[in-house]
């Protein structure tokens, strides 16, 4: 495989090949500001031409940013042309120009970090109707990063790019905000990280482990004129509280996730 950029998805989705029995002999990536290889069974070039002779079948995924990739496309059309598949998780950047950038199509995917330990999510779409072995191989090769999610349209994609693709960082954020909620607390700063933390995977296990909705959970720990109707009254409002406010936030992402590729800026979430 050949992953064309080096940066911090790309690194995810090599970690979460390489964590069990890895569907690629070798992965090379490509990328003029990384020496090294992202570890074993990996080998770092920094152009296209350094690569070695590729042995059939390969698959190319670009990982770089939607606002350089237009201007890489060209240099990549010879190598693209007779791969077996490729790949691209630059969000926004169509189907139709990387079409015609390089006289194939591709498919688009839609990653979140923690495909880096097999926990991740995917989202994915085919732009043309592959056959059934090419379906199964996309399968195949994606399977060790999580939760595949096939959509039927970019505008689709685009939804998974707010929700999954930029989730992560909406958890770290309410993780971040619990470590401040109990250092308001007057809890001990050497404590307050390791308590948030045990307490979100502490209730995520217990969730998992229950055939229960979050909701039905959630009411189950809520006494009547208690602790935690006091503290749900402000998180749950239904004008400023947490459902509104996460509302809010996947839509601005929505909106920003359909504008990337088309405007040629902005990061890649």
């Amino acid at each position: 495989m050949v992953v064309v950029g080096a940066g911090q998805m790309a690194r995810a989705m090599v970690a979460g090949w390489q964590r069990q029995a890895c569907p690629f002999h070798t992965i090379y990536t490509v990328d003029p500001h990384q020496s090294e290889g992202l570890g074993e069974n990996t080998m770092a070039c920094a152009h296209p031409e350094d690569l070695p002779p590729l042995p059939h079948p390969y698959v190319v995924m670009f990982a770089v940013k939607p606002q350089i990739l237009g201007d890489l496309l060209p240099q990549w059309k010879g190598i693209t042309a007779n791969a077996r598949l490729v790949l691209s998780i630059a969000a926004g950047f169509s189907c139709a120009r990387l079409q015609q950038g390089l006289g194939r199509p591709v498919i688009r995917l839609m990653p979140n970090t923690p495909v880096a330990v097999g926990s991740g999510i995917v989202g994915y779409y085919t732009p043309t109707v592959w056959d059934d072995p090419t379906q199964a191989f996309v399968q195949d090769i994606l399977r060790p990063l999580g939760l595949l999610v096939p959509v039927g349209s970019e505008d689709d994609l685009n939804r998974i790019t707010a929700f999954s693709g930029s989730g992560p960082a909406y958890i770290y954020a309410f993780l971040e905000g619990l470590e401040q909620a109990a250092l308001s607390l007057g809890l001990s700063p050497d404590l307050a990280p390791a308590m948030a933390q045990t307490l979100m995977r502490g209730s995520l296990n217990l969730k998992d482990a229950s055939p229960q909705s979050a909701a039905a959970l959630r009411q189950a720990v809520t006494s009547k004129g208690g602790t935690t109707e006091a503290g749900l009254s402000i998180l749950m409002h239904p004008d400023t509280g947490l459902f509104p406010l996460l509302n809010a936030t996947v839509q601005a992402a929505y909106r920003r996730a359909g504008g990337i590729g088309e405007q040629g800026s902005g990061n890649e979430r």
